[in-house]
């Protein structure tokens, strides 16, 4: 590139196309002129990768943009074209115009031939089986990925011939191994590459293979510490001579597939067919008047897709920041419209990593590097056995911890009495404060409707709970914290909170124009039972065959709260008695013995007096009481208590003319006003992490749905996901006795529906109990990077020791089991005694080491 610059210099515009070609344009500048470059090609270039229609190719004419201000796409890709030579062409200048770079330089991809030469590389290959010719009817082995080396001669490297498997225990070179090699494929491991004292690397590998007479050779990556899921690669160069002979890499499950079937097909030979192939839907450019291919002529073809033809998901997420760069830069109807479609376009990974960027650049981005900052430390220690709500309110009212005036710098979690520290007793103490401070049913905070599956604010919180306010800012504070570590919660908000909180008031659906359609499916679902029995049954049924008077008033407090288990639902969920979802199953005590939690109850009646059962949504406490004490709530009567719809509402029956105007209502203070209050709080409290610019932002990439997936990943774990998604280290392969039993075990806890076990193991390994939204692929670790599961060798354990975690970065160290049974029992002892707490010397024999 730089010999072709010197000789040809870059037009005014090309260098910005160039590099958005290459993927370069995506990073932000804070040079005026990179700005200026980057306005080149941005909406253009966002119109191309959204799929819009180019326009047709044809001759670039120097002035035909002047004064129109920004050239196009179409444009700058000619421009190019004119200007660089591509690479490696045959043909002499006089002949094309074009000159030609010195040999060393021949079938590089550069700027030049970032069309032709992008569309000829070899980036995937395939390897299937060949039956012999008097075979009957096909069989064995199906088409698998087979990655081409760099050194391949591009589209011309088809062999056909036996395959010949290496011989594990011999070394690669060695007289006894040339034996039989020649004109067959040999399938070489990657393990024995590393291990014999010929092959230093892939080159050398295959040049022994050529001199014994093969035609190709075939590298199956077998490394341990690969994991069965690692991505095949190109094998490189690495200075070596290329060898005279292609070479595939095949990796992971086909790996695994290609093993065995020649396994299988022993002692009989198997031909195989080894090529590379050209990617999807990248045709070879066409010139006027000559064939498919042909790259001489004048530049009247259609560009290709901008800006990497070969990497849609990458090209994605390029685009959109480069677009969002302009867009923030010069705000437009079309780049806005632009943003919108990209961010359909992105998968919800991608969305997680692009929150992640956009929250580092907020909060440290603006920091002067003549005058560095250091991110200020927000510390937490904790008390695993004590009142786990107190221990919050101390912090807000110390503002400490997660309370503290910047929770995105350095945030330090330590278990009283426990030595670990790190990210993952980060995330340990997050979902023990979600367990143990929010969720209880007791303390009226969060409510479900579905059974554990979601939930959202209590509507009887503002008027029992003189903290309401606070309580909600430090859950919006928490949530905000796993958004910015990447933690997946065990505390799922329903989507529809994750809407609220979105949009700040602002009408969930803009643009929807039958609100009252789909506030009944959001209603339905929440809280299905009460849609079906008392929404759907008014709409269906005259009101007069009610039985009884209904007021315009809800449930606020059930008359079964104080009940150990709720009431069966009733036939209609419409008689006075309220629907039993509202419930909670536990009675409403704190933390501690009921004498407590009596006495607390006398001292909030004494300060607020009695819930009446008729109340009012003016009724609420003002919930701005800070103070570190434990849960007080305010007393309510045995009937429990109903909140009126409107004016007047206990007082007004249901009758078949006004009973739509009810059911707005119902549908209004369901959805909406029941949760207002809350909702607000936990908004004030998430700003700490997720400012308001930040939050618009996210409203156009993320759904709803999205967000309740960022913070509460996936319920139930997939076994063969995880164990795919795993790595295997300290000399562990798949055929070790520990991983086989391991693993055993795991599915006979899937097969017995014991998802809280496996759940047990994910917290034991990585301090979460929850699988992120892509599965275990997507797994979390040190300081939010991606970590595979993995389990490694405990040599620094005995058969009577316990299994230990790194959970930092995943890890379950196994001892040498001396038996299956044995297996099973240390490894449930373990998630037992690591349940409980980090520390490295708190179970006998475990070895753990001083990282968490």
């Amino acid at each position: 590139e730089a010999e072709a610059e010197a000789e040809a210099p870059l037009p005014e515009e090309a260098p910005a196309a160039a590099a958005a070609a290459e993927g370069g344009a995506a990073t932000s500048s804070s040079s005026s002129t990179t700005a200026a470059r980057t306005r080149v090609a941005g909406a253009p270039a966002a119109a191309a990768v959204l799929g819009q229609d180019q326009p047709p190719g044809r001759e670039h004419h120097e002035h035909e943009t002047e004064g129109l201000g920004e050239p196009s796409w179409v444009e700058c890709y000619h421009e190019l074209h004119d200007e660089l030579w591509v690479v490696g062409e045959k043909r002499s200048p006089e002949a094309s115009g074009r000159r030609v770079l010195p040999a060393p330089f021949h079938g590089v991809v550069s700027l030049g031939n970032f069309a032709s030469g992008a569309s000829q590389v070899p980036v995937t290959g395939v390897l299937s089986m060949v039956p012999a010719r008097d075979a009957e009817a096909e069989g064995g082995l199906s088409e698998i990925t087979a990655v081409p080396s760099v050194w391949n001669p591009r589209f011309d490297d088809l062999v056909e011939a036996r395959l010949e498997m290496d011989e594990p225990h011999i070394d690669i070179g060695t007289p006894e191994w040339q034996t039989g090699k020649e004109g067959s494929i040999v399938l070489l491991l990657r393990s024995s590459i590393q291990r014999s004292p010929a092959t230093p690397d892939w080159a050398a590998s295959v040049w022994l293979c050529a001199e014994a007479g093969a035609r190709a050779a075939v590298v199956v990556n077998d490394m341990p510490d690969d994991g069965p899921v690692q991505a095949a690669f190109r094998m490189g160069l690495f200075g070596s001579p290329a060898p005279p002979i292609a070479a595939f890499m095949v990796c992971g499950r086909d790996g695994v597939a290609l093993r065995a079937a020649v396994g299988q097909a022993a002692p009989a030979p198997m031909r195989v067919a080894v090529r590379s192939v050209r990617s999807a839907g990248i045709p070879i450019l066409a010139r006027p008047g000559g064939a498919a291919g042909d790259t001489g002529g004048p530049d009247e073809v259609a560009p290709p897709p901008w800006p990497l033809v070969l990497r849609v998901p990458q090209d994605v997420a390029q685009a959109w920041s480069l677009v969002e760069t302009v867009f923030r830069a010069a705000p437009s109807a079309e780049l806005e419209a632009s943003l919108d479609a990209l961010a359909q376009r992105m998968g919800l990974p991608e969305k997680r990593i692009w929150l992640t960027r956009r929250l580092q650049r907020y909060h440290r981005g603006d920091t002067d590097a003549d005058e560095p900052v250091d991110p200020q430390l927000a510390f937490v220690e904790c008390d695993r056995d004590a009142d786990q709500l107190r221990q919050l309110r101390r912090q807000l009212v110390e503002k400490t911890g997660l309370a503290a005036p910047d929770i995105t710098g350095e945030f330090e979690v330590r278990f009283r009495e426990e030595s670990s520290v790190g990210s993952a007793v980060v995330r340990e103490w997050m979902d023990l404060l979600a367990r143990k401070a929010f969720l209880p049913a007791a303390h009226r905070l969060l409510i479900s409707y579905d059974g554990g599956v979601s939930f959202l604010p209590d509507p009887a919180a503002p008027f029992l709970n003189p903290q309401w306010r606070g309580d909600f800012e430090m859950l919006g504070r928490l949530l905000g914290l796993a958004l910015w570590h990447q933690v997946t919660l065990d505390l799922p908000v329903h989507p529809h909170v994750c809407e609220l909180l979105l949009n700040a008031g602002e009408g969930e659906e803009e643009g929807v124009a039958d609100r009252w359609t789909a506030d009944q499916e959001r209603l339905k679902s929440i809280d299905a039972e009460l849609f079906r029995h008392k929404v759907q049954w008014l709409l269906e049924n005259d009101v007069a065959s009610l039985g009884f008077d209904l007021p315009f008033a809800d449930v606020l407090i059930d008359a079964a709260a104080a009940s150990i288990a709720p009431a069966p639902a009733p036939a209609s969920a419409l008689s006075p008695a309220p629907v039993p979802a509202l419930a909670p199953a536990t009675p409403p005590v704190a933390d501690g013995p009921t004498a407590a939690a009596e006495a607390a109850a006398a001292e909030a009646a004494e300060a607020f007096g009695e819930l009446g059962e008729a109340v009012a949504p003016e009724d609420v406490l003002p919930g701005d009481r800070r103070a570190a004490e434990p849960l007080k709530l305010r007393p309510w009567r045995p009937n429990g208590a109903q909140v009126a719809l409107v004016p007047g509402g206990h007082d007004r029956e249901v009758s078949e003319s006004n009973k739509l105007l009810f059911l707005e209502k119902l549908l209004e203070w369901r959805l909406r006003g029941s949760m207002a209050g809350p909702i607000a709080a936990m908004r004030e409290g998430l700003h700490a992490v997720v400012p308001p610019a930040v939050r618009e932002e996210a409203r156009r990439m993320l759904s709803p749905t999205e967000v309740h997936g960022l913070l509460a990943g996936m319920r139930d774990i997939d076994v063969e996901d995880w164990r795919w998604n795993s790595r295997l280290a300290g000399g562990l392969s798949a055929g070790s006795q520990e991983v086989r039993w391991f693993w055993q075990i795991v599915r006979q806890w899937a097969a017995d529906g014991r998802q809280d076990r496996m759940q047990d193991l994910l917290q034991f390994a990585t301090g979460s109990r929850r699988v992120p939204v892509g599965g275990f692929a997507q797994l979390v670790g040190f300081n939010g990077g991606k970590h595979l599961f993995t389990l490694a060798k405990g040599a620094h354990l005995s058969a009577q020791s316990l299994p230990t975690s790194h959970a930092c970065i995943c890890t379950v160290d196994v001892p040498p089991w001396a038996s299956f049974e044995a297996a099973k029992q240390k490894l449930s002892s373990a998630l037992e005694v690591g349940r409980g707490r980090f520390d490295e010397g708190h179970a006998a024999g475990a070895g753990r080491n001083g990282d968490d």
